[in-house]
């Protein structure tokens, strides 16, 4: 079986038609966290971002190419990626929720991690100020956007919640950094790819944890914000499957 699968992602870095077809396929529908129709499109999310990665860019044209030849496996996969990128954009919503609210703090923290590129970070000396709750405490989580050299501080309660909203933000940049750090330009030259893209398809880490985590800091970034905001709780068209 994994042969199989393995094979089938090889045929599709390829641009085996026949390989592409057979690709598991789901219809878009309207989606809840934790279902299996949820796992598997953040898991062709990301298949699509990490096969485009080692392919430089031209497995993505690829896809549309065949979704415009009305191919059902490449409109699935194009639809799903779209999906979660509705899912990305929607937390960009949170910060103005927040202000209009008059969280004025909460929405400057988010605001921060949806800029940041490096992954904000407890730290465990000197005195600091938690801008959220103005409390002194030692140490702290740091977070600052790329283009600022101050960063600001949150107390460390907030860590899951930062780590969370970051992760789910900047998914395609933490995706970006996963595949290139396992399969850099010097690894990837030694095979084909082909057999690149088959690696990436059997790789549990990249397929598998990363589904997971999404889901999870999806689900923990709107539990925590809807605890906070006064949003309505009810069916849209997000895997949240909240009206943001």
């Amino acid at each position: 079986m994994q042969q199989t699968l393995a094979g089938a992602a090889a045929a599709a870095a390829a641009s085996d038609d026949a390989g592409m077809a057979a690709a598991s396929s789901l219809p878009p529908i309207k989606l809840t966290l934790h279902s299996d129709e949820a796992a598997a499109t953040v898991r062709n999310f990301v298949l699509l971002k990490a096969f485009d990665v080692v392919s430089s860019g031209q497995y993505r044209k690829f896809v549309l190419r065949k979704k415009d030849l009305c191919e059902q496996w490449a409109m699935t996969m194009h639809d799903h990626y779209h999906m979660i990128m509705l899912e990305v954009r929607n937390l960009t919503k949170y910060p103005v929720l927040a202000r209009s609210q008059g969280h004025m703090e909460v929405a400057l923290v988010c605001a921060k991690l949806l800029n940041c590129i490096e992954c904000p970070h407890p730290v465990t000396t000197g005195w600091n100020t938690c801008v959220i709750t103005k409390v002194q405490c030692v140490g702290g989580v740091r977070v600052n956007a790329a283009s600022e050299a101050t960063p600001v501080f949150v107390h460390t309660r907030f860590l899951r919640f930062c780590l969370s909203y970051w992760y789910a933000a900047r998914m395609e940049h933490v995706l970006r950094r996963i595949v290139r750090g396992k399969y850099n330009k010097a690894f990837c030259d030694e095979y084909t790819l082909a057999q690149v893209s088959a690696m990436i398809y059997a790789d549990s880490e990249i397929v598998s944890s990363v589904v997971d985590n999404f889901v999870h800091a999806l689900t923990h970034v709107h539990s925590s914000m809807h605890a906070l905001l006064r949003i309505p709780n009810r069916g849209s068209e997000t895997l949240s499957n909240f009206a943001i």
